[in-house]
């Protein structure tokens, strides 16, 4: 799902590892890897490459999106904690802690993560501060708070009006309130930018939500 952030995390390391260029390979390779959702393979290139580099920010907070994504929230909320002792305003870090709680169902500690990547990603002008509003979109979504959801996609929207799982969650909302002609123009137009945008939106599991979501508004 909530995976948008390993770019971002990915561009500012490359920064790095062509001033360093015998660092970098290990976590290179997890994020490639990653991207394609060999989330396993990912996980032992960023253990690798946190061996090398033990405080790098960007590795702790894609290492902790990678447990959380191969199911071991709990060694991703201990790694991305690791990463908020080294950096309370770690993005990375903080975020990853979100999306370990969100797949849990702990929904209310997963606002409160994003909550603080969202403040430091404002703060620190961070280009990818979309994503956080996107993500904890859904965690309020899981709590039920539908207008606090909705104020989180529009932000989203107003940030970047290409991302198509903004609109993707506004469709949920909408479904919810019972909405489905609402819900299904916003589905259709997170297909659209899907297919125009699909070399950075990859994830397997946004996109069968996606197609979850335009069948729920068809019927």
């Amino acid at each position: 799902m909530q995976a948008n952030h390993f770019k971002a995390a990915y561009n500012d390391y490359v920064k790095d590892s062509e001033i360093n260029p015998e660092r970098g390979n290990h976590f290179k390779k997890g994020f490639t890897i990653g991207m394609f959702d060999d989330h396993q393979a990912a996980q032992i290139e960023f253990e690798e490459a946190l061996e090398e580099e033990p405080d790098n920010l960007s590795i702790i907070g894609n290492l902790a999106t990678a447990y959380a994504n191969n199911h071991h929230y709990d060694l991703a909320i201990q790694t991305a904690e690791k990463g908020i002792t080294l950096n309370p305003k770690c993005i990375y870090c903080n975020s990853a802690k979100g999306f370990a709680y969100y797949e849990t169902g702990k929904y209310a500690e997963a606002v409160t993560a994003y909550s603080k990547a969202i403040d430091f990603s404002i703060q620190q002008k961070h280009e990818k501060t979309y994503t956080k509003f996107s993500s904890r979109c859904e965690a309020y979504i899981g709590l039920k708070d539908f207008e606090k959801a909705f104020a989180d996609c529009n932000r989203a929207i107003k940030l970047n009006k290409e991302d198509p799982w903004a609109y993707k969650n506004r469709a949920k909302i909408y479904l919810a309130l019972n909405k489905k002609n609402k819900a299904l123009k916003d589905a259709q137009i997170a297909e659209k930018l899907l297919k125009k945008n699909h070399e950075e939106y990859m994830d397997k599991v946004e996109i069968a939500d996606l197609q979850k979501v335009l069948e729920q508004a068809r019927i």
